[in-house]
């Protein structure tokens, strides 16, 4: 009872591998488009599969075309990064992280001198200026040189923290909200005990118990800052749980690890 060219048309639809095998009378290029995490265009896009299921229903005239000459124009097909829309906040904020990835790695090469050995009371408290472009601090150390190696620690930090907290409310808020009912009550108990304890308070009492260290920072925080990830991506799955491709997913016997990391996942992942 499934019609592929309504499905097809919805904006935004998101087709799996699985749902192009339960309609194999369409074209080849058709069915190697719907592969899973597809994006699939809408508007002007409608005429076009229209006519290609007509065909295919009428012996497959366009069976033999070429990959891509179904939506020749749609950048999905064409691979062309350029023709997707425009982001500046993702160009801005890419540029940024790539500033200072660069920095970290090239550090003991564009540093002025070394950030801690370096230290001269003579030097102490010097304006910027050309010799030392950010000043210099209380010991008569370059600032420049020591926020480019001091990067190497915040990028190390910021990624090991978001891989742990990621994966944690990842995993938390796909199962919560693709299984729903206690599973969900029990993911939401968690959320709701986390954000009851203080990150501040355990931090300290956990660097007074065990002493402070790189290893316990990023152990520490990525335990507790799993939160707000789990209820995105409960929201996000809630969101898909209940469309068609999961359906068509559902139906044609695949199992729900294969829909969650298959279908799911590819999906809901853009909102971290």
């Amino acid at each position: 009872g499934l019609d592929p060219v309504e499905l097809l048309q919805r904006p935004g639809a998101r087709l799996s591998q699985e749902l192009a095998l339960l309609f194999p009378e369409h074209p080849r290029s058709l069915r190697r488009f719907l592969q899973p995490g597809a994006v699939l265009g809408q508007g002007e896009h409608a005429a076009q599969l229209a006519q290609v299921h007509a065909d295919g229903a009428d012996g497959g005239r366009q069976g033999r075309a070429r990959d891509g000459d179904v939506f020749p124009d749609h950048p999905f097909v064409r691979g062309d990064a350029a023709a997707m829309p425009a982001q500046p906040q993702v160009t801005l904020g890419g540029g940024l992280v790539a500033t200072a990835i660069m920095a970290a790695v090239l550090a003991p090469w564009i540093a002025l001198t070394d950030p801690v050995m370096d230290a001269n009371l003579m030097n102490a408290e010097i304006p910027p200026g050309l010799e030392y472009p950010f000043g210099t601090d209380a010991q008569g150390r370059d600032i420049y040189s020591r926020i480019v190696y001091g990067a190497r620690i915040s990028l190390l930090i910021g990624f090991a923290v978001m891989a742990i907290s990621g994966v944690i409310g990842t995993a938390l808020g796909l199962i919560a909200g693709y299984f729903g009912g206690r599973v969900d009550l029990a993911v939401n108990f968690l959320v709701t005990t986390r954000l009851a304890i203080p990150v501040v308070l355990v931090a300290l009492a956990v660097v007074a118990m065990v002493g402070g260290s790189l290893t316990v920072v990023i152990l520490v925080l990525g335990l507790l800052k799993w939160d707000r990830i789990a209820v995105v991506m409960r929201a996000a799955t809630q969101q898909v749980r209940g469309l068609d491709y999961i359906a068509a997913a559902e139906a044609a016997g695949a199992s729900t690890t294969r829909i969650i990391f298959r279908e799911v996942l590819p999906n809901v992942f853009p909102q971290l």
